[in-house]
């Protein structure tokens, strides 16, 4: 939808320069995965037009997307872009791992929620 195209909401679509879908990432693991395969051409087209920088925005990802608009894609070569791109989301991505625990009635304590505010 245009929507998801011009804010950068639900998966990211690779797509070549027909407008053809090559490749859909729904999270940053399977996006640093199709990074790794999709056409040069490809990943320089969506690196130059910001699709990539928005797409991480929406996300949160801001300082990533930064760094990906400061890339100067008209001066390398389309795998020295992957290369950049791939390092800007595995090292340069401060850790976000959280990891929720699945809801047990055995170690729910009764006392354990509070309210907070009128309503809740």
């Amino acid at each position: 939808t245009w929507m998801n195209k011009n804010w950068g909401l639900g998966p990211f679509v690779f797509r070549a320069l027909d407008d053809t879908s090559v490749a859909e990432a729904t999270n940053i693991s399977e996006l640093v995965r199709e990074i790794g395969h999709v056409p040069g051409d490809v990943l320089v087209k969506h690196v130059k037009d910001g699709d990539l920088s928005r797409w991480l925005r929406m996300r949160a990802d801001f300082k990533v997307a930064q760094q990906l608009e400061e890339l100067d894609v008209e001066q390398l070569h389309s795998e020295r872009v992957r290369d950049a791109v791939l390092h800007a989301l595995r090292i340069k991505r401060p850790s976000k791992m959280i990891k929720v625990e699945p809801f047990s009635t055995k170690e729910w304590e009764r006392n354990s929620l509070f309210k907070i505010g009128e309503g809740s």
